[in-house]
C-alpha cells in the first residue's frame, strides 16, 4: 500500500506524457527503495543486489533519455553520464562521513552499503534536476532533508530499540573511553573501502561471481556473525530514504527559494 501511495504522488509530480520515461524510471526506484528501507531498520544491512540495482535504473534512464534527445543530453562533455557523477559525487559524500567518523571516534560511523545506497540516489537526483542546471543541484538539500530527518526520528528509533532489547549485564565491547580508545583497522582500510564503492568495485565483484556461475555459498565471517548493535545504535539507511523521497517532491521548490533569497541584491 505504501508503495501504491507513493506511485500515486509520483504520478501527479511527473505526470505523462511530459515526464513518462522519468515516471517510469522513479516509479522501478522507488519500488526497490522501499524493501532497502525495511530490510535495513532490521537488519543493519543493505543487500548488494539492491544498492546495484538503484545505481543501474538511473544510468540506464540517462542512456535512453541520450538516445531519445539526442547525443550530447544529459552527458557532460558529450560523452560522461550525468548518473555517473551524481553518484560518485553521493558516495563520495557519505564516504567522507565514514572516514570522518573513524578519525573522530575509531570506529565505522557508516556501513559500506550507506555509501553505495548514497550512489544510486545521487545517480537519479542528477537526472531529475532541469538539463540546463548543474546535475548536483538537489544534492544539497537531499543530504539535508536525510539529516532532519534522523534529528526527527532517530530519538524515537533509539527509544524502540531500548525498550526491545535489554540491556546486557556484561561490559558492552569497545566502548570508547573520553581519552583513550583502540581504533577498528586503519585509516588506509577506511579510504580502500571507500574508493572501492568509487569504482564500482561491488559491481564488478557481483558480476564476476554470477558470470563464473560461482555456486557455492558464501558463509559470513565469526566476526559479522557475532556482532549485535547496540541498543542505541541506529541504520542510517531509512533516513536517506526519507531525504531522497523529501528531496525529488519538494528540493527543487526549495533550491529554488534558496538560490532566490541568496543572490537576490
Amino acid at each position: 500500500m505504501l508503495t501504491g501511495v507513493i506511485f500515486a504522488v509520483l504520478y501527479w509530480r511527473y505526470p505523462p506524457p511530459a515526464h513518462t520515461i522519468l515516471l517510469i524510471a522513479l516509479c522501478a526506484f522507488v519500488a526497490t527503495l522501499i524493501p532497502v528501507f525495511f530490510i535495513d531498520l532490521a537488519t543493519f544491512t543493505i543487500p548488494d543486489s539492491l544498492n546495484i540495482l538503484l545505481f543501474v535504473i538511473p544510468v540506464v534512464l540517462n542512456i535512453d533519455l541520450s538516445i531519445r534527445y539526442g547525443h550530447g543530453y544529459r552527458l557532460l562533455d558529450g560523452w560522461l553520464p550525468e548518473s555517473i557523477v551524481g553518484g560518485l559525487a553521493g558516495a563520495l559524500i557519505f564516504g567522507f562521513v565514514r572516514i570522518a567518523g573513524w578519525l573522530w571516534k575509531g570506529v565505522e560511523a557508516m556501513g559500506l552499503g550507506d555509501v553505495l545506497l548514497g550512489r544510486g540516489m545521487g545517480a537519479m537526483l542528477s537526472l531529475i534536476t532541469p538539463a540546463s542546471d548543474n546535475p548536483l543541484r538537489l544534492l544539497f538539500v537531499w543530504v539535508l532533508f536525510s539529516c532532519l530527518s534522523g534529528i526527527v526520528i532517530g530519538p524515537l528509533l533509539i527509544w524502540i530499540r531500548t525498550k526491545q532489547h535489554s540491556v546486557p549485564d556484561k561490559p558492552t565491547e569497545h566502548v570508547l573511553e573520553s581519552d583513550t580508545f583502540e581504533r577498528e583497522g586503519k585509516l588506509s582500510n577506511q579510504i580502500g573501502d571507500v574508493l572501492w564503492c568509487l569504482l564500482m568495485g561491488d559491481i564488478v565483484v557481483y558480476l564476476r561471481y554470477h558470470l563464473t556461475k560461482q555456486n557455492h555459498t558464501v558463509q559470513a565471517s565469526n566476526e559479522d556473525a557475532d556482532w549485535v548493535p547496540l541498543p542505541s545504535a541506529i541504520p542510517f539507511g531509512p533516513f536517506l530514504v526519507v531525504g531522497f523521497l523529501a528531496a525529488i517532491f519538494w528540493g527543487e521548490q526549495l533550491t529554488r527559494m534558496y538560490l532566490s533569497y541568496a543572490l537576490k541584491g
